[in-house]
């Protein structure tokens, strides 16, 4: 039985891996792992890894050598495993599995694999995209949780790699959407932050044009939901209805997180940014 087992999940980077590490969990839960925050206490140890600077790099290798110090068996995952994939099983030979990001829904299967000590490797082309039938385990103060709207994105700056890692666009559809909202509105959740990689380009793969509109006004309307924030927009194509929905609804926080924009127009080219100033 899993109930003896105990498993530990490390979190490194941002929002959109804590929701991959709620999936793992809600996984692991429902099969009966008991999960802890103590490392040491710990059968098995997740580390859903971030890469995107040098600094996450340098936390991630850091995170895997502490881990490795203890008994438990170490399963590597996420950005990092992806972007570097066999050059990781060599720098990491003690580890007992390297998981790209799309093996979040096999997690119970890969710890079965590495129960009976067998060191598996998995990459593959980035096709993954939870769903609402992914009952996460929430990880955020009571009230608040982060949905992730989409995978991927479809830009080419010369200074990231997202695309590279993360594949191409990927947007859930306004109804998986909405499905699990109004399931984490049932957990008592009031609070929702919407994440993806760029968040003006959801919906573009699938609908054709931008969609971000339609899903945050669905989504105020889902009773028990007070507060809905916006999370990793970006100046180009910026859908400026947005803010007419802003103005119009109390639900929606008259907040964007935007980075600030370079202003010369020859370093936005050599980024590889679509938009001039």
């Amino acid at each position: 039985m899993n109930d003896k087992y105990k498993v530990s999940i490390i979190t490194l980077g941002c929002d959109k891996n804590r929701v991959d590490s709620e999936v793992m969990a809600g996984i692991l839960k429902s099969k009966g792992y008991s999960l802890v925050l103590d490392q040491e206490k710990a059968d098995f140890i997740i580390i859903n890894t971030c890469t995107f600077i040098n600094e996450a790099r340098k936390e991630t290798k850091e995170t895997i050598n502490r881990a490795l110090t203890y008994n438990a068996k170490v399963i590597l995952a996420g950005c990092h495993i992806q972007r570097f994939k066999d050059g990781i099983v060599k720098e990491f030979p003690r580890a007992q599995a390297f998981l790209g990001i799309n093996n979040i829904e096999d997690i119970d299967k890969i710890i079965g694999r590495v129960k009976k000590d067998e060191i598996v490797k998995s990459f593959g082309d980035p096709v993954f995209l939870y769903t609402q039938y992914n009952k996460r385990l929430l990880s955020t103060p009571k009230g608040s949780a982060f949905i992730k709207i989409g995978e991927g994105c479809n830009h080419n700056c010369t200074f990231c790699i997202i695309p590279k890692i993360k594949g191409k666009l990927r947007s859930r559809t306004i109804e998986n959407i909405i499905e699990e909202t109004e399931y984490l509105a049932s957990l008592g959740v009031k609070e929702i932050n919407l994440v993806t990689q760029d968040l003006n380009s959801y919906g573009i793969d699938k609908y054709g044009r931008s969609m971000i509109r339609k899903l945050v006004e669905k989504i105020s309307e889902i009773e028990g939901i007070e507060w809905i924030r916006l999370l990793y927009m970006y100046p180009f194509n910026f859908p400026y209805e947005i803010l007419d929905l802003m103005k119009e609804n109390k639900k929606i926080c008259k907040y964007i997180d935007l980075p600030l924009q370079h202003i010369n127009n020859a370093i936005l080219k050599k980024m590889g940014r679509k938009s001039r100033r």
